[in-house]
């Protein structure tokens, strides 16, 4: 019953949010940006993205991007949860960074559950189609520079203009970036 659940918060959530972002990003005017050659993101455009970061070997690393979809509850990618013998990693080594789009200033919770979809990792092969995970965390307290995402109620038309954004890296072969680009 708990899996079915996660389950279709997952995917009512994925659904809804593929339309929120294009509620909070500016037009792009046909122009393809990619986080490759991307720009940085304006301070108050997306105070609803946060890091997700895991400690590993002595250190934090960073895992993904994540979206506020509520007070104590990030939207992130399943793959980012599993470590590479496809086990999923304890809540407690997750932290949430948010309220800055540099990672390096932000404030962060630790995770307290982890949930990927549960059709994510089945019979020992993954699927793309259901990479979502929901991460629990203490309540984030809202302001200016932290959110959640409205959830755009509106039809998402064929070839609308979507915004991804991220941490990643800025040239194929540097190093990932500290500040969130779009």
């Amino acid at each position: 019953m708990r899996s079915s659940i996660v389950a279709s918060a997952c995917i009512a959530l994925a659904a809804c949010l593929l339309g929120a972002v294009q509620v909070a990003a500016s037009p792009t005017n046909g122009l393809v940006k990619r986080i490759i050659n991307g720009f940085l993101m304006p301070k108050t455009l997306a105070p609803y993205g946060v890091s997700v970061t895991r400690w590993d070997a002595g250190g934090w690393v960073y895992m993904c991007g994540g979206t506020i979809i509520a007070p104590n509850y990030v939207l992130t990618a399943a793959h980012c949860i599993y470590n590479s013998t496809n086990q999923i990693n304890p809540a407690s080594t997750f932290q949430v960074g948010y309220g800055s789009m540099n990672k390096t200033q932000q404030a962060h919770v630790w995770a307290t559950e982890v949930h990927p979809h549960p059709q994510y990792y089945v019979n020992g092969k993954t699927d793309g189609y259901f990479d979502l995970a929901l991460i629990k965390v203490p309540n984030i307290p809202f302001g200016p520079s932290a959110q959640q995402i409205p959830i755009y109620m509106g039809d998402i038309q064929p070839l609308q203009g979507l915004m991804a954004m991220g941490w990643g890296r800025t040239e194929p072969t540097a190093v990932l970036t500290s500040i969130l680009r779009g």
